[in-house]
């Protein structure tokens, strides 16, 4: 069997048996037909079965520019509220801070009582 290559930009035919029986000509046909070459999955940039796109955000009829007075009362009272919750956030970390250190001193001081019945025994 000898094998004949051809431009493959002019053509639809990757290639063309010549000197075989056509009954090995069509198996070879329907093999290259049905064989599918996949890349690797590490040749891919992206994976087929992840959806990796962002949803698109709809364009409303109103402005985009925000410059109501409603708008900017909205933003005040979210920008309230952020510093009321970052205070409390604060209030509650300082809290905790300040239970720790005097769980700190009572051990200190168990320990420095320790020390003394110690010495005196």
């Amino acid at each position: 069997m000898s094998l004949r290559m051809q431009d493959l930009t002019n053509q639809p035919e990757r290639c063309v048996f010549t000197g075989s029986p056509p009954e090995e000509i069509s198996y070879a046909e329907a093999f290259w037909h049905s064989v599918r070459l996949q890349p690797t999955m590490e040749s891919r940039l992206v994976s087929s079965d992840i959806k990796q796109r962002l949803g698109v955000k709809k364009i409303t009829s109103k402005s985009s520019e925000g410059s109501g007075p409603n708008d900017k009362a909205k933003t005040s009272k979210l920008n309230e509220f952020f510093l009321r919750a970052r205070a409390l956030d604060q209030i509650a970390e300082y809290e905790r801070l300040r239970k720790l250190a005097e769980l700190r001193m009572k051990d200190r001081e168990m320990l420095h009582q320790k020390r003394q019945e110690r010495i005196k025994v």
